[in-house]
């Protein structure tokens, strides 16, 4: 519930709906813990969304944190090992 906090997302959001949007995801969410642990992020606390995805083999990561955005190439890609998250994206 972090993200929400921040003013330029929280002016936007309907929160009534936002708990039941976040409890239907989280009930459909794959659970997972990472074996591999990536160190690229200039804030460390911001790797272990690349860890997940990686391990969950996510397509793609949806975030406003400049750190994670950052890591893009200039197509919008982020390789991590042989795999890429075809976009990270805000």
């Amino acid at each position: 519930m972090k993200a929400i906090q921040f003013n330029k997302v929280s002016d936007r959001i309907d929160f009534s709906r936002v708990y039941l949007i976040l409890d239907k995801i989280y009930r459909s969410a794959l659970k997972t813990a990472p074996k591999e642990e990536f160190k690229l992020c200039r804030d460390p606390d911001d790797d272990k969304f690349l860890n997940v995805a990686y391990e969950a083999k996510a397509s793609c990561i949806i975030t406003f944190d400049m750190d994670l955005l950052n890591l893009r190439d200039e197509s919008g890609e982020l390789k991590l090992k042989e795999r890429a998250l075809a976009k990270i994206s805000r």
